[in-house]
């Protein structure tokens, strides 16, 4: 917002292999963000099969549910690294 940048649109990409665990609750700092109008797409790492207690088996329905919001979002989930 203080870039000096002017843009027709805002998105922020955001990739990882597990739920939020540190900062503001993430369902808050998503909801704070799409009110400024800003786009959030995901790109869920689920390159190895949930294993630990904190794991989440379905990464992708967590950042669909959790993560993306605003017009046009996506999620693109990665399975394999060889493509």
């Amino acid at each position: 917002e203080s870039n000096d940048i002017a843009s027709h649109r805002r998105v922020i990409d955001v990739s990882g292999d597990g739920a939020n665990n540190a900062g503001q609750p993430v369902l808050e700092a998503r909801d704070e963000v799409l009110a400024r109008g800003v786009t959030i797409n995901g790109l869920p790492i689920m390159l190895n099969k949930a294993m630990e207690f904190y794991d989440i088996d379905h990464l992708d329905r967590y950042y669909k549910d959790c993560v993306i919001g605003g017009p046009a979002a996506f999620i693109v989930p990665v399975f394999d690294l060889r493509h």
